[in-house]
């Protein structure tokens, strides 16, 4: 390698401005065909890729691989590197020479960027390549769903719906879990523009995962205020239960989302009911001395019609 390239591949972008001012080859390529760019490309330097762009780096030049620049950020998720070679013009859908090259094959397999990054599973980078206009048709069908329980998760809502609209099934399951996109959305950051972007493309509102609980359980669960009525205004079932017997009324309560519990309450959640272990919302709330909580399931609660005993009062142990 020459200096230039050793300079750039650190991200030494003041040593790299001295070689250029000093008559350097800003598109010197290496044994590898590389040139500088592909060095700082590849490890992310975009101080130094702004210094070679301005001084003529060949954007879309490709190595012996066929990857330019923008391969090697993108591979890597470098999205900062990505934004800075797209700013200046880069061809976002190139195709490298990467892959099986067998003689059984009619051609080599090759991969876009957008391949790359989405193989290596940087949905940063892929979101902001899709909105530079990747081709979103270059990826397989599991890609796309594997890309839509990461962008969901996140919530991605545009990258979600550019999934979506290429084809991605709304209701894929991961591994683990069994849980959808709706799932992740719903779950610990309460995404309620993704979970709205879900509903409107068919997801199933009330689908369990394996432990039997709904997108609505993990909402109220984590006190998401604005997804539990994005999602009961779908036709979430209130009242639906998961493996261990509970609503989701008593995962709000047990954790005190006092504000979640009044929205399922307003909704139809029934107050009265026992979980798996004989256990009301009440009791869950009262264990876990969630004071505010308590108070509104009070507020809430009604009569046994069988013995005219409060319910928070009984308990089948």
């Amino acid at each position: 390698m020459t200096p230039l390239h050793e300079a750039a591949e650190n991200g030494h972008h003041e040593t790299v401005s001295v070689l250029l001012a000093a008559g350097a080859d800003v598109n010197i390529q290496d044994t590898s065909q590389r040139t500088p760019l592909h060095l700082a490309a590849e490890n992310g330097h975009h101080e130094t890729v702004s210094v070679l762009l301005v001084a003529g780096a060949d954007l879309n030049m490709q190595d012996r691989q066929g990857r330019t620049p923008l391969h090697w950020a993108a591979g890597n998720g470098h999205h900062e590197t990505v934004s800075a070679l797209l700013a200046a013009g880069v061809n976002v859908n190139i195709q490298d020479s990467e892959g099986s090259t067998q003689r059984y094959l009619p051609m080599p397999a090759s991969f876009t960027p957008l391949q790359l990054a989405a193989k290596n599973r940087h949905l940063e980078t892929v979101s902001v390549l899709l909105k530079a206009g990747a081709d979103v048709n270059t990826l397989s069908a599991s890609e796309k769903n594997s890309l839509l329980l990461q962008a969901s998760r996140s919530g991605y809502h545009e990258t979600v719906s550019t999934l979506l609209a290429a084809g991605a099934d709304v209701n894929t399951q991961d591994w683990f879990l069994k849980r959808t996109p709706l799932h992740l959305a719903a779950d610990e950051n309460g995404h309620h523009e993704t979970v709205s972007v879900l509903l409107a493309a068919g997801a199933d509102v009330n689908i369990q995962d394996t432990l039997g609980r709904t997108p609505l359980h993990l909402a109220a669960e984590n006190g998401h205020h604005e997804t539990v009525s994005v999602l009961l205004a779908a036709g979430a079932n209130v009242n639906i239960r998961d493996r261990e017997g509970r609503t989701p009324l008593h995962r709000a309560a047990e954790n005190g989302r006092h504000d979640t519990v009044s929205a399922l309450l307003a909704a139809g959640a029934d107050v009265n009911t026992r979980d798996g272990k004989g256990m009301t919302p009440l009791h869950l709330a009262a264990q876990n001395d969630h004071q505010e909580t308590v108070s509104a399931l009070l507020a809430a609660e009604k009569q046994s019609p069988a013995s005219g005993i409060p319910e928070w009062l009984q308990r089948n142990c």
